[in-house]
């Protein structure tokens, strides 16, 4: 389905279509469609991107994508073996290494989120030019075709959710948005599948 098959159907449903729509605006349900398809995304784990971060000497904490939601893994590239390093957090840091954020060493072997752009990486490197691969869940705006052709019923649900939950129709939104969630998980199992698991296992 489209943006506009989606809406359309929402209409349908709602008994309501776009030149009587008192209700429910075009606009409205647009921004429905789009907010559903991003939870979609971001739930369903089914968008991913990657970038290079080249490291540099004495630097903890390096800018991300403003498309990033979560890191999935991070890779260092020794001479081109890929070496993954481990996740971390600063207040595990905090406890257990007495003034780690000095600490430096010739790569880093620990990574960790530090706000909602800035991923830091640690020990500190000792010199420029080490390469980590950053792989990342990634939000995508105004778009539907990350979501699944199977799931765009997902979607309708969603929007039916939003509409009836701004109506006062607690108990109506409340079934529309339990259906959409499961159709999320449900995807998410898809994608987690072996064959799935698998296929991906060679991809760096």
């Amino acid at each position: 389905m489209t943006q506009a098959d989606i809406i359309t159907r929402v209409q349908e449903r709602l008994d309501e279509d776009a030149t009587t729509s008192q209700r429910y605006t075009t606009a409205d349900l647009t921004e429905y469609t789009l907010d559903g398809a991003r939870a979609y995304i971001a739930f369903a784990g089914s968008q991913y991107s990657r970038v290079t971060i080249t490291a540099e000497a004495d630097t903890l904490f390096y800018e991300l994508p403003c498309d990033f939601i979560q890191v999935e893994r991070v890779l260092w590239n020794s001479d081109g073996t890929y070496i993954p390093i481990e996740p971390t957090q600063f207040s595990t840091l905090d406890d257990e290494v007495y003034q780690w954020q000095r600490q430096t060493a010739p790569h880093s072997t620990h990574y960790f989120r530090f706000s909602s752009r800035e991923l830091a990486l640690w020990p500190m490197p000792t010199e420029d030019g080490e390469e980590y691969i950053v792989h990342y869940q990634q939000d995508v705006y105004d778009d539907l075709s990350a979501v699944a052709v199977e799931d765009h019923e997902c979607i309708v649900d969603y929007v039916l959710a939003r509409s009836l939950l701004a109506e006062g129709k607690v108990k109506d939104g409340a079934e529309r948005y339990a259906a959409y969630s499961a159709c999320v998980q449900a995807a998410k199992r898809r994608r987690n599948n072996l064959d799935k698991t698998w296929s991906m296992g060679s991809m760096r």
